[in-house]
């Protein structure tokens, strides 16, 4: 891979988030957190309307679920597991 195809690979995990870089200026990788589908009996149409953006992320936006499920109000967010990396 060139030096632009290195550019072009480190640019695109910076937009998608996965990038971050320490004080000490090392850039890492960061893996992102899953996310389990586990709606409660009483969930809303609101609720399941919102968990919708976290759930079809991947295929409508590349995939950034982190910045989707940080948007959900908590009421919808209790309707998912987070599993850390």
């Amino acid at each position: 891979m060139n030096d632009d195809g290195v550019k072009q690979a480190l640019e695109h995990l910076a937009k998608q988030g996965l990038l971050s870089v320490g004080k000490d200026g090392v850039v890492q990788l960061r893996q992102p957190k899953s996310y389990i589908w586990q709606p409660q009996e009483d969930i809303t149409a609101y609720e399941l309307a919102r968990a919708v953006e976290v759930m079809f992320v991947s295929m409508m936006q590349n995939g950034d679920c982190d910045a989707a499920f940080e948007r959900l109000p908590d009421e919808a967010k209790r309707h998912f597991e987070v599993v850390k990396p």
